[in-house]
């Protein structure tokens, strides 16, 4: 038999005199053997259960293309999960490096080890569609191309100090052209900014 942390079990041959301990925290205990066919047996060992490396994590974003690199550190086989619109799809690290393809919009990524102890990593990327807008300068209107496949989009012109001073929605069909008319505005700088579920992209626009 061993005893440890209150628990005995009892060690058979069939499964190699082998047991495993589960649900032992960070600390010190004592291991004692005993062989009920030797009365009095009795030999205890000292362990000590170490808290694990803190998991850590370093990227870098591709926003581009899409593509997210992750250095991990901490154990030596990393779970990660990315989350886009409600669907997972998982991989496996086995050397701390991998690159994960991120979807238009939001995804959210979790880092994680087979160490229930050391927690998890999340983060949150947003990988924006494409937005084409001329001409820059303009006297007046401003034609946005908007990548992707959002039906609509909502538009917010801001001046140079970033007051609001111009909202409204835009309905987005083939060939996914809007406009945004600045004409009533006086000469400067001014900033769209476009967003959607798959779209965060804010235009300097100048106004003549």
């Amino acid at each position: 038999n061993i005893s440890i942390d209150d628990r005995t079990f009892t060690l058979s041959e069939s499964e190699g005199f082998y047991q495993s301990v589960n649900q032992l925290g960070i600390g010190d205990y004592t291991a004692c053997f005993t062989i009920e066919e030797v009365p009095y047996y009795q030999e205890c060992v000292a362990l000590t259960i170490a808290a694990p490396e803190t998991l850590s994590a370093t990227y870098s974003l591709d926003d581009i293309n899409g593509i997210l690199s992750l250095n991990m550190e901490g154990a030596s086989l990393y779970y990660i999960t990315n989350t886009h619109q409600g669907v997972q799809t998982s991989s496996v690290s086995v050397n701390g490096k991998t690159n994960v393809t991120l979807n238009k919009g939001i995804n959210l990524i979790e880092v994680s080890t087979d160490l229930d102890c050391q927690g998890s990593l999340q983060y949150e990327f947003f990988i924006s569609e494409e937005v084409l807008f001329y001409p820059n300068p303009t006297k007046g209107e401003v034609f946005l191309y908007v990548g992707g496949s959002d039906n609509q989009v909502e538009c917010r012109v801001r001046d140079i100090r970033g007051n609001l001073i111009k909202q409204v929605t835009k309905s987005v069909s083939q060939p996914r052209n809007v406009s945004i008319d600045l004409g009533n505005y006086a000469r400067g700088v001014y900033f769209v900014e476009v967003s959607s579920p798959t779209v965060r992209q804010t235009l300097k626009v100048v106004k003549q």
